[in-house]
């Protein structure tokens, strides 16, 4: 499902600062507003009526002196009548006088608390009531105004015939109708008046009082306490901001009073989280709400973060991209439940659902940018460091194993650029930069054989986005890692001398198509560093020199065969101007390649067109075959609102200058539609290529990323025709086509 372009894409170069969080109000030391209380003469009474009535129900042998019949406990007989007045009163809210000093009266009256809270099961109704109390909202009831008295003397309802002869009203009618507006101006002021109490706020802070003072009390009043604050917190609305400050302001009280809520709350947290069907408003303020929980409660941060990035991770994992381009939820199991109770003329309104499907990606896609741009702006006003290692477990536990997750991962790129920025600024040493140990851990996770082996194919495919993509990973890094993956494959090969199945060594393969990842985009400077530190002095740490290159790409198990298309093309390109491969070894591997290219019929883009060399690159704008089902978690990060914070730290490919002849004379014929970057890219085909979003406000998940890839039977069995097909005639017929930009399976 392809959706209109927008012109705002996230390749435009932002000039101005990402912007961070507003800080929050200090909650850590604050106190809920003062209270107020009505005329004595009026509360008194109200008072007294409360104490006494809480009272008798709780001790209701106690003969009060009225003659009253005493009944069990809890029980609702004749006797208990004022007590049942008393739930009314909390339960219909449509006298909000009397209900602002009833709470009040719960609060302030003698033994009332005392009562309550030593004999709860007495109370379970009464309690119950507290807590499900809405004191913000006033009930429909206050909110809608009676009808209008009609004023006979102007009404519709006069027949013709009397207004032609313009009979008049009598004063009858017209004194009942001045008595029914007097009763209806009375009626309506001590309406709005009454809704002045909730809008005041009255209610409301007589209800959080009473509330923590239950909490205070007992503390099996903190879980149902802190969710009833929490639920208020939820919801959104024009005069959120007084309740803002209110419920966060009893909620750190709560928790200064009860240590133990630190504890309770997380999981209200947890329960209480948007749906993925929610609104990106609600998902945002939701976030919002949760970041400002952490001002005062900084020892939930590891809570509220795992909740928000698995929030993001559920929204990412929504949107499905497959072959041809197509973009979806992932809905098959309700779709294969609602086949199969279809009707024949609900066929017909199949046209519309999907339309309206296309939609539903685009809000997805919204809901994950709005959620990103809270965490990104969180992580820009906190240390890189602490953040680092609390979001480090996360990261292993649920991102690393989310399979071709495509943006959350960028919060842990986005701290360690962040960290590299800080040391930079202060000189230190570069072992003290985050970035190295988050290599090392993908390193030790790929050499660990305790770990299963899709998890280590993931840790490659994530330790060669990284590297790659990150601006702030110095060469020496660079050549450590290629180093280090090469021995691995060393070691691998020494021990598994025999040809097998793709199969059983698709953890070699995905190896050394890292390597290979790596050394297209950072091949250059990683082999120019290497020559200048004497060739390999320094015990093969950082050497990459041709024999490592030429022992591996030699081998029996052929890894360049099962490489993704666009990545063995680029390294072949990169050993020949690096002098990476010895030239019988690059002459068999060039005539190997042309067996493997792309078969003609397919239809490709410019970057997987035979005899042209890759321009645009790999991972993010050409695949090819993917015989491994690759992905590059760090490909380019289509998400428009958030993707400043991304752009500081991250490298776009750009094409080699120095390119052969006959490239650069098949790229001239193409140069209207050619670019030499990712984010050339972007810019140049805003007006004629696809993507996600519908709407300039909303994410742009673009689709026109990847080139069609190639089925597995098509890769490997070409057929003798299309093996001596003229490559140049390939070549201008495809030119004189329409440009075509898809996804293939082998970015996502």
């Amino acid at each position: 499902m392809k959706t209109a372009y927008t012109n705002e894409l996230v390749s435009a170069k932002s000039t101005a600062k990402p912007k961070a969080l507003a800080p929050a109000p200090d909650y850590k030391n604050a106190s809920l507003p003062h209270r107020s209380l009505p005329p004595s003469e009026e509360y008194v009474p109200v008072e007294q009526f409360v104490s006494v009535t809480i009272s008798n129900y709780t001790n209701p042998q106690k003969n009060n002196g009225n003659g009253a019949t005493p009944v069990k406990s809890g029980g609702y007989g004749s006797g208990n009548s004022q007590y049942r007045i008393l739930l009314d009163c909390l339960r219909q809210r449509d006298d909000p006088p009397m209900l602002w000093k009833t709470l009040l009266a719960l609060h302030n009256g003698p033994s009332v608390l005392g009562c309550i809270t030593s004999f709860p099961e007495t109370h379970a109704h009464l309690v119950h009531l507290i807590f499900r109390l809405d004191s913000f909202k006033p009930p429909v009831t206050l909110l809608e105004a009676a009808p209008l008295p009609v004023d006979p003397s102007s009404s519709s309802s006069s027949s013709s015939s009397r207004q032609a002869k313009k009979t008049p009203v009598s004063s009858r009618r017209m004194a009942a109708y001045r008595r029914e507006k007097e009763e209806w101006d009375l009626t309506e002021a001590r309406r709005k008046e009454n809704v002045l109490y909730y809008e005041s706020m009255k209610i409301a802070d007589a209800h959080l009082r009473l509330v923590v003072a239950l909490v205070s009390a007992n503390c099996n009043f903190l879980v149902p306490g802190l969710e009833m604050m929490w639920r208020a917190i939820r919801v959104n609305g024009d005069d959120f901001d007084k309740r803002e400050t209110r419920l966060h302001t009893a909620i750190a009280t709560t928790l200064r009073l009860v240590p133990r809520g630190h504890l309770e709350i997380a999981p209200i947290i947890v329960r209480h989280a948007p749906h993925r069907n929610v609104d990106t408003a609600y998902v945002d303020h939701y976030a919002r709400q949760c970041f400002t929980l952490l001002t005062y409660a900084p020892n939930l941060q590891g809570e509220v973060l795992k909740l928000l990035v698995n929030k993001a991770l559920e929204f990412d994992v929504e949107i499905k991209v497959e072959d041809g381009g197509v973009v979806r939820l992932d809905e098959e199991e309700v779709e294969e439940k609602e086949e199969v109770f279809e009707l024949e003329d609900d066929k017909e309104e199949k046209g519309s659902d999907r339309k309206e499907r296309i939609v539903d990606v685009d809000e997805m896609a919204d809901k994950l940018d709005s959620l990103m741009l809270g965490l990104f702006q969180y992580l820009q006003n906190h240390p890189p460091s602490k953040l680092y290692h609390l979001l480090l477990p996360i990261f292993t536990a649920s991102i690393l194993t989310t399979y071709k997750s495509k943006y959350v991962q960028f919060i842990m790129f986005v701290i360690l650029g962040a960290d590299a920025e800080n040391n930079a600024r202060q000189h230190t040493p570069l072992n003290s930069y985050l970035y190295r140990h988050f290599a090392a851990l993908l390193i030790n996770t790929i050499l660990d054989p305790t770990n299963a082996t899709i998890i280590r194919q993931t840790s490659a495919c994530y330790l060669a986005s990284f590297v790659s993509r990150a601006n702030f990973v110095n060469v020496e890094t660079v050549c450590e890692t290629v180093a280090a993956l090469l021995r691995w494959t060393e070691v691998y090969l020494s021990l598994n001398p025999m040809l097998g199945s793709e199969k059983t060594h698709v953890l070699f393969y995905t190896v050394t198509q890292a390597a290979f990842y790596i050394m297209c985009f950072r091949g250059k400077e990683a082999v120019a560093y290497f020559k200048s530190h004497g060739g390999g002095d320094e015990a093969g740490i950082i050497d990459v020199g041709r024999e490592r290159w030429d022992y591996l790409c030699a081998s029996v198990l052929c890894p360049m065969k099962y490489c993704l298309e666009t990545v063995r093309r680029e390294f072949l390109d990169l050993a020949e101007t690096c002098d990476l491969l010895s030239p019988s070894l690059l002459h068999r591997l060039h005539l190997e390649e042309d067996k493997l290219r792309t078969p003609k019929k397919r239809k490709v883009t410019k970057i997987t067109i035979s005899g042209v060399k890759c321009k645009g690159g790999v991972g993010g704008l050409g695949s090819g075959h993917n015989p491994l089902d690759t992905f590059f978690p760090f490909d380019p990060y289509l998400l428009r609102r958030s993707f400043p914070h991304v752009e500081t730290y991250y490298t776009d490919w750009k094409d080699d200058e120095d390119s052969d002849d006959e490239s650069e004379a098949a790229e001239d014929d193409v140069n209207d539609s050619d670019c030499e970057s990712e984010s050339e890219y972007r810019h140049q085909n805003s007006g004629d290529t696809l993507a996600m979003s519908f709407t300039s406000t909303g994410s742009v998940l673009k689709e026109e990323i990847m080139a069609l890839s190639v089925s597995h039977e098509d890769a490997f069995a070409l057929t003798p025709q299309s093996k001596i097909q003229d490559q140049k005639q390939a070549w201008e017929e495809e030119v004189r086509q329409s440009q075509t930009h898809a996804i293939g399976n082998g970015s996502w």
